[in-house]
């Protein structure tokens, strides 16, 4: 059986060591082959499937709006919370002015104003 060469580091440096029979044979089945022959396949064979087309494919999109859907389900509610509690403090804060101004007609007359 031929010597195998793995390919070391990243793909554009081209780093490759010389590897024997036996660890060629553990590490690739008994195939010997180049690793950056390898990878350069899978690109060809990527751009064939895709051409030079941009842009996202339906999938990408669909995990997109899956993604936008779950955070709006959870913030929805929050802000629904947020929105009843600043109505119930505006209610409680112009009770308090109502109250404040009764005491002080209450000051002025001695009676309290009928409504």
């Amino acid at each position: 059986m031929k010597d195998a060469y793995i390919e070391l580091g990243s793909y554009q440096k081209g780093v490759t060591r010389k590897v024997g029979a036996k660890d060629a044979e553990s590490a690739f089945g008994g195939r010997s082959f180049h690793i950056g022959g390898f990878i350069r396949m899978l690109k060809a064979i990527n751009t064939m499937k895709r051409g030079n087309e941009k842009g996202f494919t339906l999938v990408e999109l669909l995990i997109v709006i899956a993604i936008i859907a779950i955070l709006a389900a959870i913030a929805i509610p929050q802000f629904s919370s947020y929105r009843a509690k600043a109505f119930n403090s505006a209610a409680q804060s112009d009770l308090r002015n109502l109250k404040t101004q009764m005491e002080s007609a209450f000051a002025d007359s001695q009676a309290y104003p009928t409504i």
